[in-house]
């Protein structure tokens, strides 16, 4: 109970248009989260004791670099903040939802993209 650590979700806009992003990250019961580098927008407690952090952000579209042999800039989101687990007893491993991108193409078209899994383990 009380163990921490620093976490960082990490958003790019690997195409050329720009757009906007809503990003959302679900912390499984028994942990909270807390000192985020960018305040969420929306937070939902969930019925399972979970809960859900939503932000929604513009991003640029890439360009390439005037020098060929440098790579592409990419526009890209950090959202970083510290995971607490709160509960009494340790739960062996709880497992919150993959972070979620909800976007559009620069056709209109929306789109999905999901992230790794947060798997919060604590042994005894």
């Amino acid at each position: 109970m009380g163990e921490s650590t620093d976490l960082t979700v990490q958003v790019v806009n690997l195409g050329r248009g720009a757009g906007s992003a809503i990003v959302s990250e679900t912390i499984p019961a028994g942990a909270s989260a807390s000192d985020f580098s960018l305040e969420p927008g929306i937070i939902t407690d969930n019925a399972d004791g979970s809960r859900t952090y939503t932000w929604a952000w513009k991003m640029g579209g890439a360009e390439d670099n005037g020098d060929l042999s440098q790579p592409t800039i990419y526009d890209r989101l950090d959202i970083t903040y510290t995971l607490t687990w709160e509960a009494a007893d340790c739960g062996g491993r709880s497992i919150g939802a993959a972070p979620r991108v909800d976007w559009s193409d620069s056709d209109g078209l929306s789109h999905i993209s999901w992230g790794t899994e947060l798997v919060v383990a604590c042994c005894q």
